[in-house]
């Protein structure tokens, strides 16, 4: 367990020096520690064994003046993992409900009682169920940080899409914002890479739609004066 955890803080730390690199944020060494190595880096890039296409493109946006190009990163970030793990705590719920169940059906087939039900079918299963509960619960605790921060995103992108004069402070939200994302990613169980690109074109679409959306008024064309 403690070797798995420290592969997710690792790779949580990559993600976070990939995004803080092209976002252009400062680096929070109290959040996310020292960065890795680019000795290190380059050593974990030669294990990719996927294709460069997943690779490019990783943010789907569209042209934005700074720094609603970074919150609108950050947004779709926020939205579409908290559907991923919703939708993959969903599965687990699924699994171990099913699992019980057949548990049941073939107690009852058998003529089984509930002792020797839960010696032959769930003791040897516990922990698997265990786990499986454990998933759905560190999924949930990640989708309610995550659908915070998105809502307070929300809130602070719209008043500043609806003002006068230009926040100065965004800047300094989108770096708040990061430090939520980052904190999603550091200790948690993520959704296998194989249950995310099940969904992904039909995912894509749906967040390219709303961040065109949340950031028409900067992306729509000026009016031309009428003669």
């Amino acid at each position: 367990m403690n070797v798995s955890r420290e592969e997710t803080r690792r790779a949580a730390t990559l993600q976070e020096m990939f995004d803080v690199g092209i976002f252009g944020l400062p680096w929070n060494s109290m959040a996310a520690g020292h960065r890795i190595e680019h000795h290190e880096v380059n050593r974990l890039a030669r294990r990719y064994r996927g294709p460069e296409s997943r690779l490019v493109d990783y943010y789907d946006i569209p042209e934005l003046p700074r720094p609603y190009d970074v919150l609108a990163c950050q947004h779709q970030n926020l939205a579409w993992g908290s559907r991923v793990r919703s939708r993959y705590g969903n599965l687990i719920t699924v699994a171990l409900v099913a699992w019980s169940s057949l548990g049941l059906v073939v107690a009852a087939a058998a003529g089984l009682t509930v002792s020797q039900l839960i010696l032959a079918w769930f003791i040897p299963s516990l922990g698997g169920l265990m786990m499986g509960v454990d998933i759905y619960r560190e999924q949930r605790e990640v989708i309610e940080i995550r659908t915070r921060a998105l809502h307070l995103a929300n809130e602070r992108i719209a008043a500043a899409l609806h003002a006068s004069e230009p926040d100065p402070a965004l800047e300094h939200f989108a770096r708040q914002v990061q430090d939520a994302i980052l904190a999603t990613r550091q200790d948690q169980v993520r959704a296998p890479e194989w249950f995310f690109r099940c969904f992904h074109r039909s995912d894509r679409a749906d967040f390219q739609l709303a961040i065109a959306r949340r950031f028409e008024r900067l992306t729509a064309p000026l009016e031309e004066p009428q003669n």
